[in-house]
């Protein structure tokens, strides 16, 4: 039971951490990278090709500022090498950003729900062995997992905005079910806890 409740607290700290980590870097600067890709109608392969030609990428970054900033046009060829190059850095502090916090975040979450899964199962095996009394109990929460999970797999989306990674439509039905899944449970999880809590105050 011990372990159950620290397991608990680790995935709504890990939750928690993860999501004040992407708040304080600032949804904006994540989403930069994604959205120039969008905007400018690009493939993640398509822009690497891009860069390979310094005009051809000039031209690109400089299309995706006018549509910020209709005073580019305007400016010195000095300011628009230099509006040029923050853009780019910032492009590469999007790219850096996603990969420090979005994947981590969405694999923690696939790997979560995993554990949490098997961990269940294993809990409810012992439970079933141990006192048969309680094997329609066991069974059905058993069952309950099993629901959250064809739930989640069918509230999720394979489609996808984001073009920065190339993932196929299989693919990112399976992290949307993960995520789904994982959010279900942490909900479960700081449900349970609460209700634990008040139960403790009101029964004293």
């Amino acid at each position: 039971m011990i372990f159950k409740d620290i397991l608990k607290y680790v995935i709504i700290l890990v939750a928690v951490l993860l999501m004040g980590m992407i708040l304080n870097k600032g949804e904006d600067n994540i989403e930069k990278y994604t959205t120039f890709l969008r905007e400018s109608n690009l493939t993640a392969s398509e822009w690497k090709d891009i860069k390979k030609d310094d005009s051809k990428k000039n031209d690109v970054i400089s299309n995706a500022i006018m549509k910020e900033n209709d005073q580019f046009l305007t400016m010195s060829a000095t300011k628009k090498a230099e509006k040029i190059k923050d853009y780019e850095k910032g492009l590469r502090s999007s790219i850096k950003l996603q990969d420090q916090l979005v994947k981590p975040f969405i694999l923690t979450g696939v790997i979560l729900s995993i554990v949490g899964l098997l961990l269940a199962l294993v809990f409810s095996a012992i439970k079933l062995f141990n006192d048969k009394k309680n094997a329609k109990k066991t069974l059905a929460m058993i069952g309950g997992l099993v629901v959250v999970c064809i739930i989640a797999y069918m509230l999720a989306s394979d489609k996808t905005t984001v073009t920065s990674v190339e993932v196929s439509d299989s693919a990112v039905k399976q992290v949307g079910m993960g995520l789904i899944t994982f959010y279900i449970l942490i909900a479960s999880a700081i449900g349970a806890i609460v209700y634990s809590e008040i139960s403790k105050l009101t029964s004293k």
